[in-house]
């Protein structure tokens, strides 16, 4: 099972990033979307994005970026993220074509 984290850090611009950390675990995770949320100097929910990635990440541990969006306005104090992943469990093969 795949221990698969989000986190946020503030950019050398004032930039929102995003990453994808990847705990432990032996399977790869698809992360299909991730999702920001702006929010005021109260903790209010002022802005909202949704990033569509369809990306795999492999399964080594380490921080992956994903997103790099600029505040929306001067009244984003704070931001939060989530992502929305699977673990790849399975594959499938097809038998041998001869040509």
């Amino acid at each position: 099972m795949a221990n698969f984290q989000v986190s946020l850090s503030k950019g050398p611009q004032g930039e929102i990033l995003a990453y994808g950390n990847y705990v432990s675990g032996n399977e790869p995770v698809f992360v299909e979307r991730l999702n920001i949320e702006e929010l005021d100097a109260q903790g209010n929910a002022v802005g909202a994005f949704s990033y569509h990635l369809n990306r795999s990440i492999d399964p080594t541990q380490g921080s992956y970026q994903r997103v790099s969006k600029s505040p929306s306005g001067t009244n984003v104090k704070g931001a939060r993220a989530t992502a929305y992943y699977i673990e790849i469990r399975g594959v499938a093969q097809s038998a041998k074509l001869v040509l």
